[in-house]
């Protein structure tokens, strides 16, 4: 596949940070760059959260490129306490996706996932409202590689529903892009909100 590029990129970024229990616990920073027929995604989190008698530092990393509407390839880290935790890297071969993931029990998942082309990931809807039921009817989860059902909430709301756990994650918009989330996660309910302009 030959990806395009260009001298005339442009590139959007927005800053998060991101809270639990009315405290900040870390920020957020995705990013958009467009180069001809290709975007770029880039994603960064960095999390400290203190649990029992321990401390965690929680890092997350995220590229991935499109090639007009269609995902080419992404790659997700997650380090704890700077060693790595999990992974998944999906490569589209041209008819489908070759998956590989390391879980957190380190097993390995190396297959096909038989699509013939992703549209909606998790990091480009934070610059794209889903609007149109039916192309956003489902969202491709980068760090786990399987698709999420999504569902509008509210007027400007939408829901991420875990195909594994049945919990939601709510992206809120404001004109067009993300302004907020709410994760639900069984230690804690947890979320990002964007840092103003």
């Amino acid at each position: 596949m030959l990806y395009v590029v260009s001298s005339q990129a442009q590139t959007t970024t927005l800053e998060f940070t991101i809270g639990a229990a009315f405290f900040d616990i870390g920020t957020y920073k995705v990013s958009k760059e467009v180069q001809g027929d290709t975007t770029f995604y880039d994603a960064t989190s960095d999390v400290s959260i203190s649990y029992l008698f321990s401390k965690y530092r929680v890092q997350f990393t995220s590229k991935s490129t499109f090639y007009r509407d269609t995902l080419m390839m992404c790659h997700v880290d997650v380090f704890v306490n700077s060693e790595l935790r999990e992974s998944n890297h999906t490569q589209y071969t041209g008819s489908n996706y070759r998956i590989h993931r390391v879980d957190e029990e380190k097993k390995v998942r190396d297959e096909l996932l038989n699509t013939p082309a992703i549209f909606v990931t998790s990091s480009m809807l934070f610059f794209v409202e889903p609007e149109d039921p039916i192309k956003y009817s489902h969202n491709y989860a980068e760090l786990f590689g399987f698709f999420n059902k999504m569902e509008k909430s509210d007027k400007s709301s939408y829901d991420i529903i875990n195909k594994k756990t049945g919990r939601k994650t709510t992206y809120n918009y404001k004109k067009g892009l993300v302004e907020s989330t709410e994760i639900d996660n069984p230690i804690l309910t947890f979320g990002h909100t964007r840092v103003s302009d």
